[in-house]
């Protein structure tokens, strides 16, 4: 009996840890796609915005890669960032320059070259402090020479990197309880009763 009541409990245990939903921060993801058919370097710039809820969040991961490619057969392509990076995040407004990433590129090969990588990928993590509620964003912005085209994936995640204070309390409170639920089977049931 003792043997069945533990196995329960052990399973209804890992039935609830299973039931909590985990929780994963908010997530923007960009792909892009540029094509210049003119004889001359244009500027391309692409914005993605994205609300988030339940912060503040305390980090800020950015992933991002690109490749380029040789549309008129010339042999080369050259892509140069508009700012500093070629993908900024930017969070309620004002820019993250700390987690910018992507410096362009000039490769030369041979011509009509295909999916070279411009800017093989990269990630970084950065401290950020967020409001409860608000919107972080994406900027790759860039100039793409005359009869190329260049493609692309950003990707930013909000985290953090601490427990939650009210899940760190229900983890604790279940595994006392746990624990004298299991000792209290282990002793039997008390005296002059029965255990249900």
């Amino acid at each position: 009996m003792t043997s069945k009541l533990g196995r329960c409990v052990s399973v209804s245990l890992f039935a609830l840890l299973l039931s909590v939903p985990a929780y994963a921060g908010p997530v923007l993801d960009l792909s892009f796609f540029a094509l210049n058919l003119t004889e001359n370097a244009q500027q391309f710039s692409f914005t993605l915005t994205q609300p988030y809820t339940l912060g503040p969040y305390d980090t800020l991961i950015h992933e991002y890669s690109s490749t380029v490619t040789d549309v008129d057969s010339s042999g080369s392509a050259t892509v140069v960032p508009t700012n500093a990076f070629m993908s900024i995040p930017a969070i309620d407004g004002p820019d993250v320059s700390a987690a910018g990433l992507g410096s362009g590129c000039t490769p030369i090969d041979a011509p009509g070259f295909t999916d070279l990588p411009c800017d093989p990928f990269s990630s970084l993590t950065t401290s950020v402090g967020t409001l409860v509620n608000g919107v972080f964003s994406a900027t790759v912005a860039f100039t793409l020479s005359g009869g190329d085209s260049i493609s692309g994936n950003v990707h930013l995640e909000l985290t953090n990197t601490q427990l939650p204070e009210p899940l760190s309390i229900v983890l604790l409170g279940t595994g006392i309880g746990a624990a004298a639920l299991r000792r209290r089977v282990r002793r039997g049931p008390p005296l002059g009763g029965t255990l249900s």
